[in-house]
Protein backbone atom coordinates (compact mmCIF):
# COMPACT_ATOMS: atom_id res chain seq x y z
CA UNK A 1 0.00 0.00 0.00
CA UNK A 2 1.71 3.29 -1.08
CA UNK A 3 0.33 4.89 2.42
CA UNK A 4 2.71 3.03 4.02
CA UNK A 5 5.60 2.16 2.69
CA UNK A 6 7.58 2.26 -1.03
CA UNK A 7 9.24 4.78 -2.40
CA UNK A 8 6.23 7.40 -2.77
CA UNK A 9 5.50 6.82 1.07
CA UNK A 10 8.86 7.45 1.89
CA UNK A 11 9.40 10.96 -0.72
CA UNK A 12 6.10 12.29 1.40
CA UNK A 13 7.46 11.82 4.81
CA UNK A 14 10.83 12.49 4.66
CA UNK A 15 9.94 15.85 2.64
CA UNK A 16 7.70 16.78 5.54
CA UNK A 17 4.86 17.42 3.79
CA UNK A 18 2.98 17.09 7.05
CA UNK A 19 3.81 18.17 10.13
CA UNK A 20 2.10 15.03 11.41
CA UNK A 21 3.03 11.71 9.83
CA UNK A 22 -0.06 10.23 10.55
CA UNK A 23 -2.00 12.45 8.22
CA UNK A 24 -0.59 11.06 4.82
CA UNK A 25 -0.98 7.03 6.24
CA UNK A 26 -4.56 7.62 7.03
CA UNK A 27 -5.13 9.44 3.80
CA UNK A 28 -7.25 8.13 1.02
CA UNK A 29 -6.32 7.68 -2.69
CA UNK A 30 -8.66 8.66 -5.31
CA UNK A 31 -6.94 6.63 -7.88
CA UNK A 32 -5.15 3.08 -8.76
CA UNK A 33 -2.00 2.66 -7.15
CA UNK A 34 -0.70 2.23 -10.88
CA UNK A 35 -2.13 4.84 -11.86
CA UNK A 36 -0.62 6.99 -8.66
CA UNK A 37 2.83 5.96 -9.40
CA UNK A 38 2.85 6.56 -12.98
CA UNK A 39 2.14 9.68 -12.26
CA UNK A 40 4.75 10.50 -9.17
CA UNK A 41 7.24 9.25 -11.93
CA UNK A 42 7.09 12.79 -13.99
CA UNK A 43 7.40 15.13 -10.84
CA UNK A 44 9.94 16.58 -9.18
CA UNK A 45 10.66 14.17 -6.01
CA UNK A 46 12.82 16.83 -4.57
CA UNK A 47 10.73 19.77 -4.64
CA UNK A 48 8.35 19.77 -1.36
CA UNK A 49 6.13 22.23 -3.23
CA UNK A 50 5.40 19.94 -6.39
CA UNK A 51 4.83 16.77 -4.11
CA UNK A 52 2.36 18.58 -1.56
CA UNK A 53 0.44 19.68 -4.93
CA UNK A 54 0.77 15.60 -6.32
CA UNK A 55 -0.66 15.09 -3.24
CA UNK A 56 -3.35 17.11 -2.87
CA UNK A 57 -4.50 16.37 -6.75
CA UNK A 58 -4.62 12.29 -6.12
CA UNK A 59 -5.51 12.16 -2.26
CA UNK A 60 -8.13 13.29 0.14
CA UNK A 61 -7.07 13.86 3.80
CA UNK A 62 -9.42 13.75 7.01
CA UNK A 63 -9.80 16.84 8.77
CA UNK A 64 -7.37 16.45 11.83
CA UNK A 65 -8.81 18.89 14.12
CA UNK A 66 -11.92 17.43 16.34
CA UNK A 67 -14.89 18.50 15.20
CA UNK A 68 -17.43 20.29 17.41
CA UNK A 69 -20.31 21.46 15.11
CA UNK A 70 -20.75 24.70 18.10
CA UNK A 71 -19.10 27.89 18.98
CA UNK A 72 -18.18 27.99 22.39
CA UNK A 73 -21.11 30.48 23.19
CA UNK A 74 -23.53 27.44 22.34
CA UNK A 75 -21.97 24.67 23.79
CA UNK A 76 -23.71 23.47 27.37
CA UNK A 77 -22.60 24.83 30.61
CA UNK A 78 -22.62 21.33 31.87
CA UNK A 79 -19.81 18.91 31.58
CA UNK A 80 -21.85 16.15 31.79
CA UNK A 81 -24.30 17.55 28.68
CA UNK A 82 -21.06 18.34 26.72
CA UNK A 83 -20.22 14.44 27.09
CA UNK A 84 -23.37 13.44 26.29
CA UNK A 85 -23.34 15.46 23.17
CA UNK A 86 -19.76 14.34 22.04
CA UNK A 87 -20.69 10.46 21.73
CA UNK A 88 -22.62 11.29 18.58
CA UNK A 89 -19.60 13.16 17.35
CA UNK A 90 -16.83 9.79 17.90
CA UNK A 91 -19.56 7.79 17.23
CA UNK A 92 -18.51 5.85 13.92
CA UNK A 93 -19.92 2.85 11.82
CA UNK A 94 -18.33 2.01 8.58
CA UNK A 95 -20.07 1.60 5.58
CA UNK A 96 -18.90 0.16 1.92
CA UNK A 97 -15.56 -0.75 1.65
CA UNK A 98 -13.49 1.91 -0.73
CA UNK A 99 -12.71 1.92 -4.19
CA UNK A 100 -9.19 1.94 -3.73
CA UNK A 101 -6.49 1.03 -0.70
CA UNK A 102 -6.26 2.97 2.29
CA UNK A 103 -4.87 1.97 5.46
CA UNK A 104 -7.97 1.80 7.67
CA UNK A 105 -9.23 -1.42 8.36
CA UNK A 106 -13.29 -1.74 7.79
CA UNK A 107 -15.23 -2.81 10.96
CA UNK A 108 -18.33 -4.58 11.18
CA UNK A 109 -20.42 -2.78 13.88
CA UNK A 110 -20.54 0.80 15.28
CA UNK A 111 -17.80 1.99 17.58
CA UNK A 112 -15.93 5.02 19.53
CA UNK A 113 -13.04 6.85 18.45
CA UNK A 114 -10.98 8.47 21.02
CA UNK A 115 -10.60 11.84 19.08
CA UNK A 116 -8.78 14.55 17.16
CA UNK A 117 -5.93 12.32 15.18
CA UNK A 118 -7.17 9.41 16.85
CA UNK A 119 -9.47 8.96 14.06
CA UNK A 120 -10.12 5.12 14.44
CA UNK A 121 -10.64 2.63 17.25
CA UNK A 122 -8.15 1.87 19.38
CA UNK A 123 -7.62 -1.09 22.13
CA UNK A 124 -7.14 -0.35 25.70
CA UNK A 125 -8.68 3.25 24.80
CA UNK A 126 -11.93 1.37 24.17
CA UNK A 127 -12.30 -0.09 27.87
CA UNK A 128 -12.18 3.35 29.83
CA UNK A 129 -14.65 4.83 26.90
CA UNK A 130 -16.91 1.95 27.85
CA UNK A 131 -17.09 2.74 31.15
CA UNK A 132 -18.82 6.23 30.27
CA UNK A 133 -21.61 3.52 27.93
CA UNK A 134 -22.02 1.64 31.02
CA UNK A 135 -23.07 4.92 32.71
CA UNK A 136 -25.77 5.37 29.97
CA UNK A 137 -26.91 1.83 29.53
CA UNK A 138 -25.86 1.87 26.61
CA UNK A 139 -24.50 -2.21 26.89
CA UNK A 140 -25.71 -2.71 22.49
CA UNK A 141 -22.51 -0.24 21.96
CA UNK A 142 -19.87 -2.15 24.70
CA UNK A 143 -21.01 -5.61 22.75
CA UNK A 144 -19.90 -3.48 19.76
CA UNK A 145 -16.88 -2.97 20.59
CA UNK A 146 -16.16 -6.85 21.94
CA UNK A 147 -17.74 -7.83 18.31
CA UNK A 148 -15.21 -5.57 16.42
CA UNK A 149 -12.18 -6.76 18.53
CA UNK A 150 -12.77 -10.43 18.40
CA UNK A 151 -13.40 -9.56 14.14
CA UNK A 152 -10.09 -8.31 14.18
CA UNK A 153 -8.72 -10.88 16.35
CA UNK A 154 -9.85 -13.38 13.68
CA UNK A 155 -8.86 -11.45 11.02
CA UNK A 156 -5.23 -10.99 11.72
CA UNK A 157 -4.66 -13.22 14.47
CA UNK A 158 -3.98 -10.30 16.73
CA UNK A 159 -5.99 -7.43 18.39
CA UNK A 160 -3.72 -4.78 17.00
CA UNK A 161 -3.07 -1.10 18.34
CA UNK A 162 -5.75 0.29 16.42
CA UNK A 163 -7.46 -0.29 13.16
CA UNK A 164 -5.09 0.53 10.75
CA UNK A 165 -2.91 -1.68 8.57
CA UNK A 166 0.17 -0.07 9.56
CA UNK A 167 -0.85 -0.75 13.31
CA UNK A 168 -0.91 -4.69 13.03
CA UNK A 169 2.69 -5.83 13.99
CA UNK A 170 1.67 -4.42 18.26
CA UNK A 171 -1.03 -4.63 20.59
CA UNK A 172 -1.94 -2.84 23.19
CA UNK A 173 -2.81 -3.67 27.16
CA UNK A 174 -5.08 -6.84 26.59
CA UNK A 175 -8.57 -5.21 28.17
CA UNK A 176 -10.71 -7.12 25.85
CA UNK A 177 -11.39 -8.89 29.54
CA UNK A 178 -12.30 -6.28 30.86
CA UNK A 179 -14.94 -4.82 28.16
CA UNK A 180 -16.45 -8.60 29.00
CA UNK A 181 -16.53 -8.11 32.40
CA UNK A 182 -18.70 -4.88 31.96
CA UNK A 183 -21.03 -7.57 29.98
CA UNK A 184 -20.55 -9.79 32.16
CA UNK A 185 -21.62 -7.56 35.28
CA UNK A 186 -24.79 -6.60 33.46
CA UNK A 187 -26.36 -9.68 32.12
CA UNK A 188 -24.28 -12.68 33.62
CA UNK A 189 -22.21 -15.97 32.37
CA UNK A 190 -24.61 -16.88 29.60
CA UNK A 191 -24.52 -13.67 27.38
CA UNK A 192 -20.40 -13.64 27.79
CA UNK A 193 -19.69 -17.36 27.11
CA UNK A 194 -19.74 -16.62 23.52
CA UNK A 195 -16.84 -14.73 23.58
CA UNK A 196 -14.30 -16.96 26.32
CA UNK A 197 -12.88 -18.62 23.43
CA UNK A 198 -11.31 -15.07 22.37
CA UNK A 199 -10.19 -14.39 25.89
CA UNK A 200 -8.04 -17.72 25.69
CA UNK A 201 -6.90 -17.05 21.96
CA UNK A 202 -5.90 -13.45 23.73
CA UNK A 203 -3.95 -15.07 26.30
CA UNK A 204 -2.28 -17.54 23.84
CA UNK A 205 -0.83 -14.84 21.62
CA UNK A 206 0.49 -13.05 24.33
CA UNK A 207 2.13 -16.64 26.24
CA UNK A 208 3.73 -17.24 22.71
CA UNK A 209 4.14 -13.79 21.18
CA UNK A 210 4.94 -11.59 23.92
CA UNK A 211 6.73 -13.74 26.96
CA UNK A 212 10.35 -14.14 28.33
CA UNK A 213 11.47 -16.38 30.35
CA UNK A 214 13.67 -15.23 33.43
CA UNK A 215 14.75 -18.02 36.21
CA UNK A 216 12.50 -20.05 34.37
CA UNK A 217 9.23 -18.48 34.73
CA UNK A 218 7.60 -16.71 32.01
CA UNK A 219 6.65 -13.21 32.55
CA UNK A 220 5.15 -10.96 29.53
CA UNK A 221 6.69 -7.75 28.03
CA UNK A 222 5.64 -5.40 25.89
CA UNK A 223 7.51 -6.32 21.99
CA UNK A 224 6.92 -5.22 18.44
CA UNK A 225 8.77 -7.95 16.52
CA UNK A 226 9.52 -4.84 13.83
CA UNK A 227 12.52 -2.88 13.75
CA UNK A 228 11.61 -0.17 11.51
CA UNK A 229 10.38 3.39 11.80
CA UNK A 230 6.64 3.45 12.83
CA UNK A 231 4.90 4.22 8.98
CA UNK A 232 2.56 6.97 10.66
CA UNK A 233 5.56 8.32 12.90
CA UNK A 234 8.06 7.70 10.03
CA UNK A 235 9.85 11.23 10.03
CA UNK A 236 10.09 11.66 13.13
CA UNK A 237 11.37 8.13 14.60
CA UNK A 238 14.33 8.81 12.24
CA UNK A 239 14.71 11.79 14.04
CA UNK A 240 14.75 10.20 17.15
CA UNK A 241 17.46 7.84 16.16
CA UNK A 242 19.43 10.34 13.64
CA UNK A 243 22.85 10.00 16.53
CA UNK A 244 22.85 6.62 16.39
CA UNK A 245 25.00 4.39 14.33
CA UNK A 246 23.21 2.18 11.57
CA UNK A 247 23.52 -0.96 13.77
CA UNK A 248 21.55 0.16 17.18
CA UNK A 249 19.41 2.19 14.86
CA UNK A 250 17.02 -0.71 14.81
CA UNK A 251 17.08 -1.94 18.15
CA UNK A 252 15.88 1.82 18.66
CA UNK A 253 13.15 1.28 16.66
CA UNK A 254 11.82 -1.61 18.14
CA UNK A 255 11.80 0.07 21.27
CA UNK A 256 9.88 2.58 20.05
CA UNK A 257 7.27 0.27 18.34
CA UNK A 258 6.93 -1.70 21.88
CA UNK A 259 6.41 1.99 24.22
CA UNK A 260 3.06 2.47 21.19
CA UNK A 261 2.11 -1.45 22.20
CA UNK A 262 2.60 -0.43 25.44
CA UNK A 263 0.17 2.43 25.74
CA UNK A 264 2.73 4.54 27.15
CA UNK A 265 4.18 6.03 24.34
CA UNK A 266 6.73 7.86 25.41
CA UNK A 267 7.28 7.71 29.21
CA UNK A 268 10.83 7.76 31.23
CA UNK A 269 9.47 4.59 32.50
CA UNK A 270 11.09 2.65 29.14
CA UNK A 271 14.42 4.50 29.11
CA UNK A 272 18.22 3.37 30.66
CA UNK A 273 18.50 6.59 31.61
CA UNK A 274 16.37 9.57 32.20
CA UNK A 275 15.18 12.03 29.13
CA UNK A 276 17.86 9.93 27.20
CA UNK A 277 15.53 8.91 24.51
CA UNK A 278 18.04 7.25 22.25
CA UNK A 279 18.68 4.91 25.59
CA UNK A 280 14.77 3.98 25.05
CA UNK A 281 14.45 -0.42 26.05
CA UNK A 282 10.82 -1.16 26.20
CA UNK A 283 11.00 -4.51 25.14
CA UNK A 284 14.08 -5.34 27.81
CA UNK A 285 11.23 -4.60 30.73
CA UNK A 286 8.71 -6.32 32.59
CA UNK A 287 6.19 -4.22 33.48
CA UNK A 288 4.24 -4.37 36.59
CA UNK A 289 0.56 -3.28 34.42
CA UNK A 290 1.34 -5.69 31.81
CA UNK A 291 2.09 -9.08 34.04
CA UNK A 292 -0.90 -7.90 36.64
CA UNK A 293 -3.88 -7.62 33.35
CA UNK A 294 -2.51 -11.20 32.49
CA UNK A 295 -3.02 -12.49 35.77
CA UNK A 296 -6.79 -10.78 35.48
CA UNK A 297 -6.84 -12.91 32.38
CA UNK A 298 -6.65 -16.30 33.38
CA UNK A 299 -8.20 -15.17 36.94
CA UNK A 300 -11.07 -14.30 35.20
CA UNK A 301 -11.01 -16.98 32.69
CA UNK A 302 -10.63 -19.84 35.85
CA UNK A 303 -14.11 -17.95 37.16
CA UNK A 304 -16.11 -17.56 33.99
CA UNK A 305 -15.36 -21.67 33.43
CA UNK A 306 -16.41 -22.20 37.14
CA UNK A 307 -19.64 -20.48 36.48
CA UNK A 308 -20.03 -22.44 33.69
CA UNK A 309 -19.35 -25.82 35.36
CA UNK A 310 -16.69 -26.39 32.89
CA UNK A 311 -14.39 -28.13 35.99
CA UNK A 312 -11.56 -28.49 33.26
CA UNK A 313 -10.60 -25.09 31.97
CA UNK A 314 -11.43 -23.77 35.31
CA UNK A 315 -8.61 -25.74 36.75
CA UNK A 316 -6.34 -25.56 33.77
CA UNK A 317 -6.96 -21.55 34.71
CA UNK A 318 -7.03 -21.09 38.17
CA UNK A 319 -3.30 -22.99 37.80
CA UNK A 320 -2.08 -20.31 35.71
CA UNK A 321 -3.62 -17.92 37.48
CA UNK A 322 -1.91 -19.33 40.54
CA UNK A 323 1.24 -19.16 38.44
CA UNK A 324 1.07 -15.49 37.56
CA UNK A 325 0.27 -14.39 40.99
CA UNK A 326 3.37 -16.63 42.63
CA UNK A 327 6.04 -15.18 39.51
CA UNK A 328 4.34 -11.72 40.51
CA UNK A 329 6.35 -11.46 43.36
CA UNK A 330 9.35 -10.25 41.37
CA UNK A 331 8.47 -6.88 40.89
CA UNK A 332 7.71 -6.46 44.53
CA UNK A 333 11.00 -4.24 45.79
CA UNK A 334 10.40 -5.54 49.59
CA UNK A 335 13.28 -2.98 51.11
CA UNK A 336 11.18 0.42 49.36
CA UNK A 337 7.97 -1.36 50.00
CA UNK A 338 7.10 -0.54 46.01
CA UNK A 339 6.03 -2.59 42.70
CA UNK A 340 8.46 -1.77 40.35
CA UNK A 341 9.10 -2.94 36.77
CA UNK A 342 11.65 -5.07 35.95
CA UNK A 343 15.06 -4.58 33.78
CA UNK A 344 15.93 -7.62 32.90
CA UNK A 345 19.05 -6.15 30.73
CA UNK A 346 20.06 -4.81 34.21
CA UNK A 347 18.95 -7.61 36.13
CA UNK A 348 17.25 -5.45 38.43
CA UNK A 349 14.04 -2.72 39.04
CA UNK A 350 13.72 0.22 37.57
CA UNK A 351 13.25 2.42 41.05
CA UNK A 352 10.79 4.43 39.02
CA UNK A 353 7.31 5.17 40.97
CA UNK A 354 4.41 5.83 38.38
CA UNK A 355 0.77 5.27 38.05
CA UNK A 356 1.23 1.82 37.14
CA UNK A 357 1.15 0.66 40.45
CA UNK A 358 -2.47 0.92 40.59
CA UNK A 359 -2.65 -2.10 38.27
CA UNK A 360 -1.81 -5.35 41.52
CA UNK A 361 -4.33 -3.49 43.35
CA UNK A 362 -6.64 -3.39 40.43
CA UNK A 363 -6.13 -6.83 39.53
CA UNK A 364 -6.08 -8.11 43.25
CA UNK A 365 -2.87 -9.48 43.08
CA UNK A 366 -1.29 -7.26 45.79
CA UNK A 367 -1.23 -8.42 49.43
CA UNK A 368 -3.22 -6.43 51.71
CA UNK A 369 0.38 -5.28 53.45
CA UNK A 370 1.57 -4.34 49.59
CA UNK A 371 -1.49 -2.59 48.99
CA UNK A 372 -1.20 -0.53 52.15
CA UNK A 373 2.48 0.69 51.21
CA UNK A 374 0.97 1.41 47.56
CA UNK A 375 -2.16 3.50 49.10
CA UNK A 376 0.71 5.59 50.96
CA UNK A 377 2.99 6.41 47.61
CA UNK A 378 -0.01 7.18 46.08
CA UNK A 379 -0.95 9.56 48.98
CA UNK A 380 2.53 10.89 48.74
CA UNK A 381 4.30 10.81 46.15
CA UNK A 382 1.38 10.31 43.02
CA UNK A 383 -1.58 12.33 44.55
CA UNK A 384 -1.64 16.10 43.18
CA UNK A 385 -3.82 18.86 42.91
CA UNK A 386 -5.52 17.70 40.45
CA UNK A 387 -5.48 14.07 40.50
CA UNK A 388 -2.37 11.43 40.20
CA UNK A 389 0.64 12.69 37.97
CA UNK A 390 1.82 9.91 35.70
CA UNK A 391 5.10 9.24 36.92
CA UNK A 392 7.55 11.43 39.67
CA UNK A 393 9.99 12.27 36.99
CA UNK A 394 8.99 15.52 35.25
CA UNK A 395 10.38 14.82 31.60
CA UNK A 396 9.64 16.09 28.12
CA UNK A 397 7.18 13.20 27.26
CA UNK A 398 3.71 12.97 27.59
CA UNK A 399 3.55 9.57 29.62
CA UNK A 400 5.36 11.63 32.79
CA UNK A 401 4.77 14.10 35.52
CA UNK A 402 3.02 16.58 35.41
CA UNK A 403 0.40 15.16 32.95
CA UNK A 404 -2.17 13.10 34.45
CA UNK A 405 -4.12 10.26 32.75
CA UNK A 406 -7.97 9.09 32.74
CA UNK A 407 -7.17 5.76 32.41
CA UNK A 408 -4.80 5.79 35.59
CA UNK A 409 -6.87 7.40 37.80
CA UNK A 410 -9.72 4.55 37.60
CA UNK A 411 -7.40 1.84 37.28
CA UNK A 412 -5.74 3.75 41.22
CA UNK A 413 -9.36 3.90 42.18
CA UNK A 414 -10.89 1.09 41.71
CA UNK A 415 -7.76 -0.47 42.96
CA UNK A 416 -7.27 1.53 46.09
CA UNK A 417 -11.93 0.72 46.92
CA UNK A 418 -10.53 -3.04 46.19
CA UNK A 419 -8.75 -2.89 49.29
CA UNK A 420 -10.43 -0.77 51.44
CA UNK A 421 -8.95 2.34 51.05
CA UNK A 422 -12.18 4.52 50.07
CA UNK A 423 -11.03 7.49 51.51
CA UNK A 424 -8.35 8.23 49.03
CA UNK A 425 -10.31 6.77 46.10
CA UNK A 426 -12.71 9.85 46.87
CA UNK A 427 -10.05 12.27 47.12
CA UNK A 428 -8.43 10.85 43.37
CA UNK A 429 -12.35 11.36 42.02
CA UNK A 430 -13.24 14.56 43.22
CA UNK A 431 -9.79 16.00 41.90
CA UNK A 432 -9.76 14.33 39.05
CA UNK A 433 -13.63 15.80 38.21
CA UNK A 434 -12.59 19.14 39.52
CA UNK A 435 -9.55 19.51 36.88
CA UNK A 436 -11.91 18.24 34.18
CA UNK A 437 -15.16 20.55 34.94
CA UNK A 438 -12.67 24.01 35.48
CA UNK A 439 -11.18 23.20 32.14
CA UNK A 440 -13.95 22.69 30.00
CA UNK A 441 -15.49 26.06 32.05
CA UNK A 442 -12.25 28.03 30.49
CA UNK A 443 -12.15 26.35 27.19
CA UNK A 444 -15.48 24.11 26.41
CA UNK A 445 -12.74 21.37 25.72
CA UNK A 446 -12.31 17.85 27.18
CA UNK A 447 -8.56 16.77 26.25
CA UNK A 448 -6.72 13.50 26.13
CA UNK A 449 -4.27 14.49 29.40
CA UNK A 450 -4.33 17.08 31.80
CA UNK A 451 -1.79 19.22 33.37
CA UNK A 452 -2.70 17.65 37.49
CA UNK A 453 0.04 19.78 38.82
CA UNK A 454 -0.96 22.75 37.36
CA UNK A 455 -4.62 22.61 36.59
CA UNK A 456 -4.51 25.92 34.37
CA UNK A 457 -2.23 25.21 32.19
CA UNK A 458 -2.63 23.19 28.77
CA UNK A 459 -0.43 20.03 28.72
CA UNK A 460 2.12 20.12 26.27
CA UNK A 461 4.78 17.19 26.30
CA UNK A 462 4.69 14.60 23.32
CA UNK A 463 5.41 14.16 19.91
CA UNK A 464 2.20 15.25 18.72
CA UNK A 465 -0.41 18.07 19.91
CA UNK A 466 -2.25 17.54 22.68
CA UNK A 467 -5.45 16.06 21.43
CA UNK A 468 -8.85 17.00 21.61
CA UNK A 469 -12.28 14.79 22.06
CA UNK A 470 -11.98 12.29 24.37
CA UNK A 471 -13.23 9.16 24.38
CA UNK A 472 -11.35 7.61 27.94
CA UNK A 473 -11.40 10.96 29.44
CA UNK A 474 -15.15 10.86 29.11
CA UNK A 475 -15.93 7.47 30.23
CA UNK A 476 -13.89 7.96 33.50
CA UNK A 477 -15.45 11.13 33.94
CA UNK A 478 -18.82 9.82 33.89
CA UNK A 479 -17.93 6.46 35.72
CA UNK A 480 -16.56 8.91 38.70
CA UNK A 481 -19.28 11.08 38.29
CA UNK A 482 -21.89 8.47 39.08
CA UNK A 483 -19.62 7.04 42.20
CA UNK A 484 -19.42 10.50 43.83
CA UNK A 485 -23.56 10.61 43.07
CA UNK A 486 -23.20 13.88 40.91
CA UNK A 487 -26.35 15.35 39.66
CA UNK A 488 -27.00 15.21 35.47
Amino acid sequence: MIQIKGDFFECVQTLGIFPDSKSFVDSIALKSEDEILSLFSSIDKTSPKAVSHFFNTHFHTYETHFPTHSTNDTKPKDLKAYIHQTWKTLLRSDSTLPKYPQSKIFLPEPYIVPGGRFREIYYWDSYFTALGLACEHNYPLIKSLVHNFIFLQKTLGIIPNGARSYYTTRSQPPILVLLVDLIYQQYGIDEIAPYLPALEQEYQFWITKRTYKLNEQNYFHYCDPERTPRPESYIEDINLANTLSTDEKPKLYQAIRSAAESGWDFSSRWMDETNAFNTLCTHEILPIDLNAILYLLTDKLASYYKALQDTNKATIYHQYATEHKHNYQLFWHKQHQCFYDYNVKQNAHSHKITAAIGWPLFAKIATKEQALAIANIIESQLLKSGGLVTSTINSNQQWDAPNGWAPLQYIAVIGLKNYGFTDLAQKIMTRWCYTMENYYAKHKVILEKYDVCQIEKTPHQGEYEVQEGFGWSNGVYLAFSEALGKQT
